[in-house]
């Protein structure tokens, strides 16, 4: 009882350092519409300093073995603390507009969807080529249309009744100077007369699913003037999804 006691008054902690951490965000965005450069620079400079400590302060807070003993308590907080992790670099970027590497979209995607992809047991793999140059596409956004794209593979997996064990391969590279993801999965696939519906908002074959995923990757794609490609050999065979950007300049003051 001591311990869940415990346990519930640092979750409780853990909900008002997030709060206060929102808050410094909220206060940033309504001081710079104000044009108040003075504050703005005072909450960034706040919220960058806070950025670095918040992820330890909440580990040594609620992941002390003699505070919390269960094994899956603890996975749970992990996978908050994670999320944190990418909340606070996603909310950094989009006020300081910090260009991003490759390998940071990867692992942040990969945190968001780590929970789901352990559960259902699929393995992912992923590449990324040297030749990438550092980001500047809306993070957020851009992050939202590639857990839509791993949501469509699971989906796809699990549907899928000859597939014995789900597999996920994430490649990011250039082509034709082009920044490209290219996701490939081992799942029911699809025929080739579902292909030109695929994109249309609502459309979906399977019941449990709104049909509005790739409907969205596709609007984001279009929006940077860049292409989303969803193919398949047929049913039974996977799909493969190949989302490309043109390059842009880093955002820089």
């Amino acid at each position: 009882d001591g311990a869940f006691t415990q346990l519930m008054l640092s979750t409780e902690h853990l909900v008002t350092m997030q709060q206060g951490f929102q808050k410094v965000i909220d206060e940033m965005e309504k001081t710079e519409s104000e044009g108040d450069k003075v504050r703005f620079a005072e909450l960034q400079q706040l919220l960058l300093q806070s950025a670095g400590r918040l992820p330890g302060l909440i580990q040594e807070l609620i992941l002390d073995p003699c505070v919390v003993p269960s094994e899956n308590i603890q996975s749970s907080i992990r996978n908050i603390v994670k999320t944190i992790r990418v909340q606070q670099r996603r909310c950094l970027i989009k006020l300081v507009h910090t260009p991003y590497s490759a390998k940071d979209l990867v692992e942040d995607l990969l945190l968001i969807m780590e929970l789901q992809l352990e559960q259902q047991d699929i393995d992912v793999r992923y590449q990324i080529a040297s030749d990438i140059p550092q980001l500047s596409y809306p993070k957020n956004p851009l992050l939202q249309s590639l857990v839509h794209l791993l949501h469509n593979s699971i989906d796809s997996i699990l549907a899928s009744e000859d597939t014995p064990v789900g597999e996920i391969d994430i490649q990011l590279s250039m082509q034709s100077g082009q920044f490209s993801v290219h996701i490939k999965d081992n799942g029911e696939g699809f025929d080739e007369a579902v292909q030109p519906k695929l994109f249309v908002f609502g459309f979906t074959t399977r019941t449990s699913n709104s049909g509005i995923g790739l409907h969205t990757v596709g609007n984001f794609a279009a929006n940077l003037k860049g292409s989303v490609d969803v193919t398949s050999k047929g049913q039974g065979e996977g799909a493969e999804v190949t989302l490309l950007l043109p390059i842009e300049e880093p955002i820089t003051h």
